[in-house]
């Protein structure tokens, strides 16, 4: 059992390190293709990848240097600006019109 964890910690680690590098890829993409800052919706998606690939970078740091007092600040920075972030967009997505579903015909020929 304990083989079994270990194997999971690490199968767990590489896989936050793998998504510590794509949030990094997706933010220096998203920056230089896409006028981010000029619609709410740019900045937010901007905000909150950004700051999650902060805390996921700071995490996998963190494995190499657990007790580092810098990391752990950022790591509550990072969060402390995570928590307006994921209410700006709850917020967003309350604001969102919902869209009426499409009529679909039926099998005699009928919209429903």
């Amino acid at each position: 059992m304990h083989d079994a964890l270990t194997s999971l910690t690490r199968l767990g680690d590489w896989l936050l390190a793998l998504l510590a590098l794509v949030l990094v890829a997706f933010m220096f993409f998203y920056s230089i293709r896409f006028p981010w800052w000029r619609s709410a919706m740019g900045r937010h998606v901007a905000a909150f990848m950004g700051v999650g690939a902060f805390i996921v970078v700071i995490r996998v740091l963190r494995m190499a240097w657990p007790d580092s007092a810098v990391l752990i600040v950022a790591r509550t920075v990072g969060l402390t600006v995570m928590l307006p972030v994921a209410v700006w967009r709850f917020v967003l997505m309350l604001r969102t019109p919902r869209r009426r579903p499409v009529p679909v015909a039926t099998e005699n020929g009928e919209r429903s």
